[in-house]
């Protein structure tokens, strides 16, 4: 059975085992221990590009899973894992409560979300049961946006955990200047007292990443001097090798050459 997806797949790839997740050792460390032995509130930041929410959607899918295989990695055929893993992807939508898993998972993309939507959910029974998980994605967004009202006292009071993704937690300077300060509100400040940065992979481990990728997509690389290119100009960022390599699957005879990379329209994550 061929395993070549399309470069719309590769680019929309989400790990399925925790080895296919290049570097962050502490943060995939942490979500282990909560896989084992219980969700907690935390706040996960770091760069754009940086498996953030990918992370995040392997993690929740394992701890929905209940026949968890090797390495605490989702079995990926029983119901769960089936029902799971099409509407994760992408984090999109408001939330989604699988039915017979081992807890209660609400998914909520802060950067589309509504505020009608919001109220929707804290006024939801399952955030009453602590074994309930909320996962805020890009959650600073919710202040910038004005609509952490519409969920303020949910993320205060609920007794479920709450599990949220952010670029950064402090303010940053561009041209002399600092941009804008987006202050956490109180609620939030006691809810995620937990927080672990993500971290970019060194050079060696995206190189041997990107040739287990490639072998496993049936990518073909014009010479070596390609991955070194795809490793320099990502910056070290996933996201823009998936987005690389998805050019490469798109050529004839799938082969991702020099000139790719060189072409390749790089914007700065940040």
């Amino acid at each position: 059975m061929s395993t070549r997806p399309i470069p719309r797949a590769i680019e929309n790839w989400f790990p399925t085992k925790w080895s296919e997740v290049v570097g962050n050792h502490d943060v995939k460390l942490q979500w282990k221990n909560m896989i084992q032995r219980g969700p907690m509130n935390m706040v996960i930041s770091g760069p754009n590009g940086t498996a953030k929410s990918r992370m995040c959607q392997l993690g929740l899918r394992s701890m929905l899973c209940r026949h968890r295989i090797d390495d605490l990695d989702p079995c990926g055929v029983c119901d769960t894992c089936r029902n799971s893993s099409g509407r994760m992807a992408s984090l999109s939508g408001v939330f989604v409560g699988i039915h017979d898993a081992a807890c209660c998972v609400h998914m909520v993309d802060c950067l589309t979300v509504s505020a009608g939507e919001l109220r929707v959910l804290s006024r939801d029974s399952s955030i009453e049961d602590p074994t309930t998980i909320v996962c805020l994605d890009e959650i600073d967004a919710l202040v910038r946006r004005d609509i952490f009202n519409e969920i303020k006292n949910a993320c205060d009071q609920s007794p479920a955990s709450w599990i949220g993704t952010a670029i950064s937690l402090k303010p940053r300077k561009a041209k002399a200047r600092r941009q804008p300060i987006v202050q956490w509100p109180p609620e939030m400040n006691r809810r995620f007292g937990r927080r672990i940065g993500t971290e970019l992979p060194n050079e060696v481990n995206l190189q041997a990443w990107i040739h287990d990728r490639c072998r496993e997509w049936e990518i073909n690389l014009e010479n070596e001097q390609v991955v070194l290119d795809i490793v320099k100009r990502s910056k070290l960022r996933v996201r823009h090798v998936l987005e690389m390599l998805a050019i490469g699957a798109s050529n004839p005879g799938r082969t991702l050459t020099d000139s790719d990379i060189r072409s390749f329209n790089f914007v700065n994550p940040d």
